[in-house]
């Protein structure tokens, strides 16, 4: 404990609990540790939250509907749902989520041969239905094996007889995006080809190959390639340069023929 006085100001810092006694005053000062909020606690608190939000939103999307003093129920009557599993994915959004957290916080902390009967078919329906990424599955009222199992029914039996010696290898691994005929046709539709991509693709191994068998011809003949386009300039600066040659011959002949015939008339006019 440390008490610092400096003239009116009073500073205290504790790590329990202080008491000042006088004749006249009496002071105490508590310290009590913060509770740690219970993972009940915050999970109701995070329903409450849930629940006032889906309120909101409601209330926006329908005139008609819950007002400002209203309040959604926090417990459904979901026994027909549990006895009809397939009108789960028709029922509302919030009793989804009500059955998903009554699945998860009461009946999948119970033993399983005290979870009723049309719980069990709950959890396995929502396990294994033919919704959302298992579209297309079969029903699981047909008792067909899913196509994403990650065996085969029936298995094969490699050995009634094993021994130390018997080698066990393992199961082929299952394409999970090809599982499916709604999964197959998705995965057909994002791995096939453009077009376009597979003309790109055609001319880049073209030139690929084309450029590998003249290198291949280039190493075996030791003679260095011709740059065509090198070759071009020089042929153009060639025949710029021989033009400008023939144009300085044709200037410097008609400068001579001048100069001799101004010489001769020069001539002429002195004599």
């Amino acid at each position: 404990m440390i008490v610092a006085l400096r003239r009116s100001n009073v500073v205290l810092r504790t790590t329990g609990t202080v008491r000042f006694n006088s004749t006249k005053t009496s002071a105490t000062t508590e310290v009590a540790p913060k509770k740690r909020a219970s993972l009940a606690q915050i999970k109701k608190e995070r329903n409450k939250l849930a629940a006032s939000s889906l309120k909101d939103v409601f209330s926006i999307l329908s005139p008609t509907g819950n007002g400002d003093d209203d309040e959604i129920p926090q417990n459904f009557d979901v026994s027909e749902i549990y006895a009809d599993t397939s009108s789960f994915l028709k029922a509302p959004y919030v009793q989804q989520q009500y059955i998903l957290e009554e699945l998860k916080n009461k009946y999948s902390k119970m033993k399983w041969t005290s979870v009723p009967k049309e719980v069990k078919r709950m959890f396995y329906f929502v396990a294994y239905a033919n919704y959302g990424p298992r579209e297309g599955f079969p029903k699981v009222e047909e008792n067909v094996p899913p196509p994403d199992l990650p065996f085969k029914i029936p298995s094969f039996l490699y050995s009634d007889d094993p021994k130390s010696t018997t080698r066990v290898t393992q199961t082929a691994p299952v394409n999970l995006r090809a599982a499916g005929d709604a999964r197959q046709k998705q995965y057909e539709k994002e791995t096939k080809m453009d077009p376009l991509s597979k003309t790109v693709i055609f001319l880049v191994i073209a030139l690929t190959i084309m450029n590998f068998r003249r290198d291949r011809r280039v190493q075996k003949s030791n003679v260095a390639p011709v740059n065509e386009y090198e070759q071009f300039v020089a042929e153009k600066e060639m025949e710029r340069e021989l033009a400008r040659k023939v144009a300085e011959a044709e200037i410097e002949e008609r400068l001579a023929s001048e100069r001799a015939k101004a010489k001769k008339w020069y001539y002429l006019w002195l004599h």
